[in-house]
């Protein structure tokens, strides 16, 4: 019974001093929030440096804004840098801010030729293409097959380059100096491949530099599906001491199971690699999941935290908490618009909600909320030190004048007391504990639009879109609850008790 007490105790006050609770920041765009409607792409990453924004897009475009949300026009053309022509497609993959440069890369179409290759991109900050690297600030790699790609890059000191993509089904390796030229001394043909095996078709994903060593990440995906890691030199050779030949194959599928497997994204934080992946056994059976590898005892979680149905972003922070974003999918059918909202969450290292974070783990955001045809899709944030954080994504509705295009959303941290606990007066809830029912009292101004009720985990027992003022829980199990109560500029946040 103490036990239970101080379990009581230590929620309560830890969610009132520690909670996250966040608003739209009026001081970014039109009262948070900023569409434009000329660029129709999802974003795919997104940069900070001197108080102003740099979104890649999924394809041929890199735009900025300034701190306040206004568009830097000092960027390319009025804020924006368009790197292709009529006949090329820029196929995004990612990019990296290096010295004061964005590098972006990935595979290039040209729409005459089926030959697909991979490139590299070098723009200033300024949007300007660096004319000193490749030809006018583009290197394009055909080597000699028709579906290239480069996925990551890493620099060194001298900021040479080292590439990761694949090509004729098998992960390949090249390396080329500043200015964008393959270094012959590395390989005669420019690159080098690590098939798998014989049988294996494989994908490389990523490269991470470590004390004068390249770790490579990437996986097969035909029979047993792995996530691979490959060790090697400056000099592009398997080192011998790691794994099996300078090879680790971590199985993540296994043979028997007849689901394709795509691995999308790794990152490496306190020692544990994160791996993203897509499972599929149909188009209605799609799933996007976390897993996590460590690197130091190899111990492995498969189904660490699932992630959105398309256009999953993640990071971990030095605590080891997870965030993410993405799309969520409208139906098992189908995958055309429908009414989804940007999210964030953010997750503990056990998997599970935290809490403090938004009250739930997680902050939803409607572009518009009066219009029922309204599709807003998240793919990508900035955590800014402060606690604001920047999300942006795509936004469709075409019942809005201007309601289509790239948008972007600024969230600032408030006050939970002011948003949340100061409507203690107005706002009752009972009886608390309760056996079956509670009762909702709303004497405040605001209107409650929506009603959660979640368990300690994060997990969202019931959920309703308008207010109600009976709630049955005579289903839920005896235990600790907590209800929110949504409403147009404020949350109401109470634990509640089922016995």
């Amino acid at each position: 019974m103490k036990q239970f007490l101080f379990t009581i105790i230590f929620l309560s006050t830890f969610f009132k001093l520690n909670a996250q609770n966040f608003s739209a920041d009026v001081s970014f765009g039109n009262n948070g929030v900023v569409i434009n409607t000329a660029i129709s792409k999802n974003p795919i990453e997104i940069f900070f440096q001197d108080d102003k924004y740099f979104f890649v897009l999924s394809e041929n475009i890199v735009c900025s804004y300034n701190y306040n949300g206004t568009s830097n026009i000092g960027f390319g053309l009025n804020g924006v840098l368009t790197f292709n022509n009529t006949s090329e497609n820029y196929k995004i993959k990612g990019a990296k801010l290096h010295n004061g440069s964005i590098y972006v890369y990935g595979q290039l179409i040209i729409n005459s030729n089926s030959n697909k290759n991979g490139f590299i991109v070098k723009l200033s900050t300024t949007g300007v293409l660096d004319s000193t690297f490749g030809s006018n600030g583009k290197v394009v790699f055909d080597f000699g097959h028709n579906e290239e790609s480069i996925n990551d890059i890493v620099f060194t000191p001298s900021s040479e380059i080292y590439a990761i993509g694949t090509r004729n089904y098998s992960i390949f390796l090249s390396k080329m100096n500043v200015v964008g030229n393959l270094d012959i001394m590395f390989d005669s043909n420019g690159y080098k491949t690590y098939p798998l095996s014989a049988n294996d078709y494989s994908n490389g994903i990523n490269i991470f530099s470590q004390n004068n060593e390249l770790l490579l990440t990437g996986s097969s995906v035909i029979g047993a599906k792995y996530l691979a890691l490959l060790k090697v030199n400056l000099n592009g050779d398997l080192i011998q001491s790691f794994g099996i030949n300078g090879v680790k194959k971590i199985e993540v599928v296994s043979s028997t199971d007849s689901s394709t497997f795509g691995l999308i994204k790794t990152l490496i934080k306190n020692g544990v690699l994160y791996f993203s992946y897509t499972k599929a056994y149909s188009f209605s059976t799609i799933y996007n999941w976390l897993g996590k590898f460590n690197l130091n005892d190899e111990s492995l979680e498969i189904a660490y935290s699932s992630l959105p149905f398309s256009l999953p972003y993640y990071f971990v922070d030095e605590n080891n908490k997870l965030y993410y974003t993405g799309s969520v999918r409208c139906s098992p059918t189908t995958a055309t618009n429908c009414k989804r909202d940007f999210f964030i969450t953010k997750k503990n290292f056990d998997g599970t909600n935290d809490l403090s974070f938004s009250s739930t783990g997680t902050y939803v955001y409607d572009f518009f909320p009066n219009d029922f045809v309204s599709d807003d899709q998240s793919s990508v944030f900035y955590l800014h030190d402060d606690g604001k954080i920047l999300i942006a994504g795509y936004s469709f509705n075409p019942m809005t004048t201007n309601g289509s295009g790239l948008s972007i959303l600024r969230l600032g941290e408030t006050n939970l007391n002011s948003s949340g606990f100061n409507f203690e007066k107005s706002i009752s809830i009972y009886p608390n504990p309760t056996t079956n029912k509670i009762y909702i009292e709303n004497n405040s101004q605001k209107t409650i639009k929506k009603i959660l009720i979640f368990d300690t985990s994060g997990k969202i027992l019931l959920e309703k879109d308008s207010f109600d003022q009976n709630i049955d829980i005579s289903g839920f199990q005896n235990g600790i609850y907590f209800i929110q109560l949504k409403m147009d500029d404020a949350h109401f946040f109470k634990k509640i008790m089922k016995i």
